[in-house]
C-alpha cells in the first residue's frame, strides 16, 4: 500500500470524529440558541434532537419534545422555532396542556409568547366540568376564547359519545359558554333534533340557561310539562322561574331564589301561584278529600315559603332565623304533590340549607321571626309566631255543609311578641352539688275571636346530682311561676289578673352491672375482627309529681296553661350488648349489638281516684312497654320492635315493628308494621277509641353498574274513615350513565295515580 493511502486510513476515523465533535457542538449551540429564545418568554424545552436553519432564526427539534412554562405544557413529534417571531409550528402526537385543561391536535400552530395559534383535527377537555369540544380546525384567541369549524361537543367518554352536539361551527369560552350555531343533537351520532343555534356551559359554576324539562302525567292534575329556567344572578344569587303547564288546572308559575352572601347569611325564598280551572262546590261531589266537611271556591291559589338565617354583622354573636309559610287553602299541598316545586322536595331542600322544616302539609302554616343570643350560661331569644289556618275563607254556608271558621273568626292563637331566656344548668357555688336551671318568659298571645293577652312565666328549678362508684341519683324540684293579664275581645272588657302557682318534683336512681369477655386474642390493632363484648345492665327507678291545680279560670293559649296532675312511680331495666373489634387504621371500633328494655309505670292518683268509677274503673298499672333494637354484627340487619302491653285489658295497645336488610350499596328491603287499639282510659290524653293497622314495604336495588330499581307499598290493614290510613303505591326504574340519566317513576294511591318521566344530561340542568 502506498503511503499516501496510509496517510488517508489515519486521517479518515480523525476526519470523522472532528466532524461528529463539529455537529454535536451545532446541535448543542442549536439548542442553547433554542433555550434562550424559549426562555425569554418563560418557556423551557426538551427534545432527543434539536438542529438550527436559516443561521439561527429557525430551530427544529424532533423526538419527544417538551415546552414548559410553569404548570402548562405543550408536547409533540416535532416543533420548529422561529425566534423572530416566537411562533412554534408541531406536528405528530401534538398535546397541550394549560391549567387543568387538555387539548390535543394533528398539528397545531402557536404563538408562544401570547399563546394564540390555531389547531387542526383539535380536541379540547376541560377537566372541572368533563367537557370535551372538538372540531376540525380550531382557532385559539386570546384570553382563552376559541373559534371552530365543525365542533362537536359532550361530556360523555369514548370514541362514539352516549349523546353530543354537533354545529357549523361555534365559540367557546374557557369557564364560560360554547355558543354554537347550526346544531344537531344526536344520540349515538345519529342526528335526533336540530336547533340553529345553542348556548352550553363551559364551567362548574353556576350558569344561566334552560334546565331539562319535567314531564309528569297525573289522574289528579293531567298531563304536566314543567320547563325550569335557571338565572345566576351572581356569584352568590340564583333564581329559578317554573313554569308548569296542567292540562287539567292551567299554568302554573313558580320562583325559587335563592343568596348566600357569606357563610353567615343565607336566603332561600320561593313562590308558586295558579289561577285553577277547578273549584270543589259540594264536599259530597269532591272525589280527592269528600268527607272532610270542607270545599274550596277559590281559583287563585299559591303558595309561599322561605328561610333566613344570618348572624349580625356588626354584633356577630346575635343570630337571626325567619320562617315564611303561607298558603291559599287547605289543599293546595295536597293537590301538586308530585310537582317539581312540591311540599316534600322544597322541604328536602329547605332541610339541607337550614337544618330545620316546615311544619307537616295537613298541618297549620306556621311563620315566624327569633333573633337570639347565647352567653356562657344564659340564652336570651326574642321571638314573633304567627300560625295560619288554611281552612279560612274557603268554604260558603250557603251551600249546605258545615263551614270552617270565616277569617273574622278566626280562634288560632298568634304569639306576637314573646321574650325568653334561659339559665343553663350549673353549679350554685364551687364544692356544693346543688345546680340551677331557670327558664322564664313573657309573652302577648293574639286572636281575632277569642281571648287574648300577656302571659309572663318563671320557672326556676333547683336540681341535686349525686354519683358514685355504685350508682347516679338526683332529684330536682321546680316551681312554675306564672302571671296572666287577660283580655276577652267578644265582650270588650278586661279581666282581673291572675297568678297560677304550681310546683313539681322528680327524682331518680340508677346503677350499672357489666362484664366485659373476651371473644379472641389479645387485642391487636389492624386486625378486622371482633375482640370482645361488653354486657351492662341497666336498672332505674324515678318519681315524678306535679300536684293538681285547678287551671281552667285561667286563659288557654298553649298547652302549658292546662297542666295536668302526675304522681307516679315509673321503673326501667335496659339490657346493652357492644362489640369491639379493632379498627384496619388502627384504634378499636365499637358497635351496639343489642338493646332490650322493659319499662312500666304505676300512677298513684289513679290508684285513689273516686269519681267516674263506674265508667272508668281504676287502671293504676301503666302498659308495660318492650323495647328490642338489635343489629347484625356486619350491619346487614337492623330490628327495631316496640310493644305496649295494658294488663287491664290484656292486649297489646301498641305495637310497631321495623326491619331492615340490606347488602352494602347493592340492594336494601325495609318493612314496618304499626298497629292501634283501642283504649279505654279516665285520662283523655290516654284515651283511644279507634283501630289503626298500617303496614309499608320498601325495597331498592343496584341491577350491575347501571341500573337502579325502586319499589314501595303503604297500606291499611284496619281502621276506617279518617283514622284508616293512606294506601299507596310506587316503582322506579333508573338507567345510570357517565353522562345521563334515564328513568320512569309510577305512583298510585287512591286519590292520584301519576307517571313521571326523567330524563337529564350531565351538565345541562341534570346531574350534578
Amino acid at each position: 500500500m502506498a503511503n499516501a493511502d496510509r496517510r488517508r486510513l489515519v486521517l479518515l476515523p480523525i476526519l470523522l470524529l472532528c466532524a461528529a465533535l463539529e455537529g454535536q457542538a451545532k446541535a448543542e449551540n442549536s439548542l442553547r440558541l433554542l433555550r434562550e429564545n424559549t426562555q425569554q418568554q418563560g418557556w423551557t424545552l426538551r427534545a432527543d434532537r434539536v438542529s438550527s436553519l436559516a443561521e439561527g432564526t429557525v430551530l427544529e427539534a424532533e423526538g419527544r419534545v417538551e415546552l414548559r412554562l410553569g404548570e402548562d405544557l405543550i408536547q409533540a413529534d416535532f416543533a420548529r422555532y422561529f425566534t423572530r417571531t416566537n411562533w412554534a409550528y408541531l406536528s405528530g402526537q401534538v398535546r397541550l396542556f394549560l391549567g387543568e385543561d387538555r387539548l390535543e391536535a394533528r398539528e397545531a400552530e402557536f404563538d408562544l409568547h401570547g399563546q394564540t395559534g390555531w389547531l387542526t383535527d383539535g380536541r379540547i377537555f376541560i377537566t372541572q366540568s368533563h367537557s370535551y369540544f372538538q372540531g376540525e380546525h380550531i382557532t385559539k384567541h386570546r384570553g382563552n376564547i376559541y373559534s371552530f369549524h365543525r365542533i362537536k361537543y359532550s361530556v360523555c367518554d369514548g370514541p362514539v359519545p352516549a349523546w353530543s352536539f354537533e354545529a357549523n361551527d361555534g365559540v367557546l369560552e374557557i369557564d364560560g359558554y360554547a355558543r354554537l350555531r347550526g346544531v344537531n343533537f344526536q344520540v349515538a351520532d345519529m342526528p335526533v333534533l336540530y336547533s340553529p343555534y345553542l348556548l352550553v356551559p363551559a364551567k362548574t359554576e353556576r350558569q344561566t340557561g334552560f334546565l331539562m324539562p319535567d314531564y309528569l302525567n297525573s289522574s289528579r292534575n293531567g298531563l304536566t310539562l314543567t320547563l325550569p329556567f335557571f338565572l345566576a344572578v351572581d356569584s352568590s344569587r340564583d333564581l329559578t322561574v317554573y313554569e308548569s303547564y296542567m292540562s287539567r288546572r292551567g299554568l302554573m308559575h313558580g320562583l325559587v331564589y335563592r343568596s348566600k352572601a357569606s357563610e353567615d347569611e343565607y336566603l332561600w325564598l320561593g313562590l308558586d301561584y295558579l289561577h285553577d280551572r277547578e273549584i270543589i262546590q259540594a264536599d259530597a261531589n269532591d272525589r280527592r278529600y269528600g268527607g272532610d266537611g270542607l270545599i274550596r271556591t277559590n281559583r287563585e291559589r299559591w303558595w309561599l315559603r322561605g328561610m333566613y338565617e344570618e348572624r349580625l354583622p356588626d354584633h356577630p354573636q346575635w343570630h337571626l332565623r325567619a320562617d315564611l309559610d303561607y298558603v291559599s287553602d287547605q289543599y293546595f299541598l295536597r293537590d301538586f304533590q308530585n310537582n317539581p316545586t312540591s311540599f316534600q322536595r322544597n322541604n328536602k331542600s329547605l332541610f339541607s340549607a337550614f337544618s330545620r322544616e316546615l311544619k307537616a302539609e295537613d298541618k297549620d302554616r306556621v311563620s315566624g321571626l327569633l333573633l337570639f343570643r347565647n352567653w356562657e350560661r344564659l340564652g336570651m331569644y326574642l321571638s314573633g309566631v304567627y300560625t295560619q289556618d288554611p281552612r279560612l275563607g274557603n268554604s260558603d254556608p250557603a251551600l249546605g255543609h258545615t263551614p270552617a271558621p270565616v277569617r273574622s273568626q278566626d280562634p288560632t292563637v298568634q304569639q306576637l311578641p314573646a321574650l325568653d331566656f334561659y339559665l343553663y344548668q350549673g353549679r350554685l357555688w364551687s364544692g356544693l352539688p346543688l345546680e340551677l336551671q331557670a327558664q322564664g318568659q313573657g309573652a302577648y298571645f293574639y286572636r281575632r275571636a277569642g281571648e287574648s293577652g300577656t302571659r309572663m312565666d318563671l320557672s326556676p328549678r333547683l336540681l341535686l346530682p349525686l354519683s358514685s362508684p355504685y350508682g347516679s341519683f338526683y332529684m330536682a324540684g321546680r316551681l312554675r311561676s306564672t302571671w296572666y293579664e287577660t283580655e276577652d275581645r267578644a265582650l270588650n272588657a278586661e279581666h282581673d289578673d291572675k297568678l297560677r302557682l304550681l310546683p313539681d318534683f322528680e327524682t331518680q336512681a340508677s346503677t350499672e352491672f357489666a362484664r366485659v369477655y373476651q371473644l379472641s386474642g389479645e387485642d391487636s390493632p389492624g386486625e378486622n375482627a371482633w375482640l370482645g363484648m361488653r354486657h351492662s345492665i341497666l336498672p332505674s327507678l324515678a318519681y315524678r309529681y306535679t300536684p293538681y291545680r285547678a287551671q281552667s279560670r285561667y286563659p288557654s293559649y298553649t298547652d302549658y296553661d292546662r297542666l295536668d296532675p302526675i304522681n307516679e312511680v315509673v321503673v326501667s331495666l335496659d339490657n346493652l350488648i357492644t362489640l369491639k373489634r379493632a379498627a384496619a387504621k388502627g384504634g378499636f371500633a365499637y358497635q351496639d349489638l343489642l338493646r332490650l328494655r322493659l319499662e312500666q309505670g304505676y300512677d298513684l292518683r289513679e290508684a285513689s281516684r273516686d269519681e267516674d268509677l263506674l265508667d272508668y274503673p281504676r287502671r293504676p298499672w301503666k302498659d308495660l312497654l318492650l323495647e328490642l333494637v338489635l343489629y347484625s354484627p356486619g350491619g346487614m340487619f337492623s330490628l327495631h320492635s316496640a310493644n305496649y302491653y295494658n294488663p287491664a285489658e290484656r292486649y297489646f295497645t301498641r305495637q310497631t315493628h321495623g326491619l331492615t336488610l340490606q347488602e352494602r350499596e347493592q340492594w336494601q328491603l325495609s318493612a314496618s308494621l304499626n298497629r292501634y287499639k283501642p283504649v279505654k282510659d279516665h285520662n283523655p290524653l290516654r284515651r283511644r277509641d279507634y283501630n289503626l293497622s298500617t303496614a309499608t314495604l320498601h325495597g331498592s336495588l343496584r341491577l350491575g353498574e347501571s341500573w337502579a330499581a325502586a319499589a314501595y307499598h303503604d297500606w291499611p290493614l284496619e281502621g276506617t274513615g279518617r283514622t284508616q290510613g293512606r294506601k299507596e303505591s310506587g316503582l322506579s326504574l333508573t338507567y345510570l350513565h357517565q353522562c345521563f340519566e334515564l328513568g320512569g317513576e309510577f305512583i298510585r294511591s287512591e286519590n292520584e295515580t301519576s307517571f313521571r318521566l326523567m330524563f337529564s344530561l350531565y351538565r345541562l340542568g341534570g346531574l350534578p
